[in-house]
């Protein structure tokens, strides 16, 4: 490989901006530094947000979907791609021969939260809207709306009730694209009938308001009806 090659490599790696990726949406952002092995196989939806230190290590048979409102943490590790122990093959050559490799996917799901140095391994979907506390080691997929903490991650809760849920995707989410009454009934059923509910509802202040038009616009946040919505939820409140 060429000295400009091996330049342009390393900076599409270590400096990747959203054109280097797969696919993006409007107002994501890439906090440097981090490190993508393979950024076409990244796929950044619209107001996502990839914190400082964070590394996917992908390949182009692999990849790894970040959905709206979702924001990774600074230091996560996000592994896609699993090797498989080979007889005749040393580990110094295992990675790189790619040989007998297991390359899944991962999707975070919309409106999750990705605490600090969450480690993130292959064939894993993280469901709408979670949060995964900080060192946490997530190996199989979370439902909708879990808290999950710990090595391996278990749910220790759920973000908010069912009701709870219902309004806040009034908020964000086109009709068509929210979480049915019956589905979530299901989901509470399987996963949340003994742990506890962290959210909270409020009643929001005119101050609230404008704190967050004005994190709004900081974040250039592209919601156009956001605070529209947020109006009618305060009315129901």
């Amino acid at each position: 490989m060429s000295i400009i090659k091996k330049i342009m490599r390393f900076k599409e790696v270590f400096f990747p901006t959203r054109k280097n990726l797969g696919g993006y949406g409007s107002n994501t952002y890439i906090e440097f530094p981090v490190y993508i092995s393979c950024p076409k196989s990244v796929f950044m939806e619209a107001d996502t947000r990839l914190r400082g230190g964070t590394k996917i290590l992908c390949s182009e048979h692999s990849s790894v979907t970040i959905k709206q409102y979702t924001v990774v943490g600074m230091n996560c590790m996000i592994i896609p791609n699993k090797h498989t122990s080979t007889v005749g093959i040393p580990q110094i050559l295992l990675g790189i021969s790619g040989i007998n490799d297991s390359n899944n996917d991962v999707v975070i799901g919309e409106d999750v939260w990705i605490g600090s140095n969450v480690t993130i391994m292959g064939n894993v979907n993280v469901g709408r809207g979670c949060i995964c506390g900080a060192c946490s080691l997530v190996t199989k997929s979370i439902p909708p709306y879990a808290i999950v903490v710990g090595s391996p991650a278990k749910i220790i809760g759920v973000k908010f009730s069912i009701d709870q849920i219902i309004e806040h995707e009034k908020v964000l989410y086109s009709e068509e694209k929210r979480l049915s009454r019956d589905y979530l009934e299901e989901l509470f059923k399987q996963y949340y009938s003994n742990v506890r509910i962290f959210g909270v509802t409020t009643d929001f202040t005119p101050e609230h308001i404008e704190r967050l038009k004005l994190c709004a616009r900081k974040r250039k946040f592209t919601k156009k009806d956001y605070f529209e919505k947020l109006s009618n939820l305060n009315k129901n409140v």
